[in-house]
């Protein structure tokens, strides 16, 4: 049996719903987002102190993320951009 990575299967399902509604992962290790010198909000994976993995709010300014409580130290494993809201896509 063929495994997958985490990556493949995130986009492999994302092709499948709608594009405005997909998140889209991108590990850290092949980049940050792009600097636009404006406060982004985004969502990252977190690795917590347990080990268990979490998806958070984070702004990203400076080439750095800060989450909640100006926590910057956080493991972060990838970054993704908001999905539109639910609906936000439909006529109404």
């Amino acid at each position: 049996m063929k495994s997958f990575s985490t990556k493949e299967i995130i986009v492999t399902h994302s092709d499948a719903a709608s594009r405005s509604s997909a998140v889209f992962w991108h590990p850290i290790s092949e980049g940050l987002p792009a600097d636009t010198g404006v406060k982004q909000r985004l969502l990252v994976t977190v690795r917590e102190p347990d080990g268990t993995l979490k998806v958070r709010g984070a702004a990203f300014l400076n080439r750095t993320f800060t989450l909640k409580n100006d926590v910057t130290d956080a493991d972060i494993l990838a970054w993704a951009e908001f999905p539109a809201p639910y609906g936000a896509d439909r006529e109404p």
